[in-house]
């Protein structure tokens, strides 16, 4: 979640169809758009970086396949290609 504490308004303007996908996706999300464009913006400011905050972490650890070269032939096991 990004801080709001000495937050700043701006105001953006865009098309109208960008406006609607935008309306969307924050819907779909559970998420305002304001809430939808401060996290395109943080991502995009921090080149997609993620946080150890972030959801993906949290699947951790949650599923043991039981094979010991995971980590390097995820590509096969996960979509049946890859290296090795």
């Amino acid at each position: 979640m990004i801080s709001m504490k000495r937050s700043k308004n701006i105001l953006v303007r865009m098309d109208e169809e960008t406006y609607e996908e935008l309306k969307l996706r924050a819907r779909g999300a559970g998420k305002s758009m304001a809430g939808l464009v401060r996290e395109a913006t943080a991502t995009y400011l921090h080149g997609g970086i993620l946080r150890s905050s972030d959801s993906l972490f949290s699947l951790e650890g949650q599923v043991n396949s039981g094979r010991k070269d995971g980590a390097r032939r995820h590509d096969k096991y996960i979509y049946g290609h890859g290296r090795g």
